[in-house]
């Protein structure tokens, strides 16, 4: 977990810049509390600090307390970015908005390790309550490459998927 105060201001700006918009500020915080990098503490802590400095702003829409980056937060984070690892600042960002998106649509990614015929299966799906939208299922003879792409489902769900899906609708042919 995360615990230092500048590196959660400059992931705050990120997640909040990728939002793009105001959101609502509860559905902001779940969202990046699911992470699991950053304690619900430390979380309101920095996003006060950032909003007394002017880089968040709060705002009432549709009755909602909504919270954004302002156009000083966009600047403070394409300076403060360079000091953070792109790699890990991107796949905190990623999860964060994955789990907006469950919020909003209801769909979610899932992935899984099974044995069976003599090696192991990686099963990934993409569902709703009551509807599978995409799944797949990979075998491998080594449990090591099957534990790789199961992380690799489960921290680039997204990139699974749109693979799948440019291979499954001819998008492929386009590229070649």
């Amino acid at each position: 977990m995360i615990s230092d105060k500048a590196e959660i201001k400059v992931i705050l700006l990120a997640v909040y810049r990728a939002f793009a918009i105001d959101i609502d500020e509860a559905v902001a915080h779940e969202s990046i509390l699911s992470s699991g990098e950053i304690s619900a503490f430390d979380c309101q802590d920095c996003e006060r600090e950032l909003i007394e400095e002017g880089l968040l702003q709060m705002r009432v829409i549709d009755g909602k307390l909504c919270c954004g980056i302002t156009k000083l937060g966009a600047g403070t984070y394409e300076q403060a970015k360079k000091l953070f690892r792109e790699e890990v600042l991107d796949r905190i960002v990623s999860s964060v908005l994955r789990h907006f998106e469950y919020i909003c649509s209801g769909k979610k990614y899932e992935a899984e390790i099974f044995e069976g015929d003599g090696g192991y299966f990686v099963k990934c799906s993409l569902k709703s309550q009551n509807r599978t939208y995409m799944e797949t299922k990979f075998f491998f003879e080594k449990y090591e490459e099957a534990s790789s792409a199961l992380y690799n489902c489960r921290e680039n769900p997204e990139m699974i998927f749109k693979g799948i899906e440019t291979l499954m609708s001819g998008k492929i042919n386009k590229m070649f």
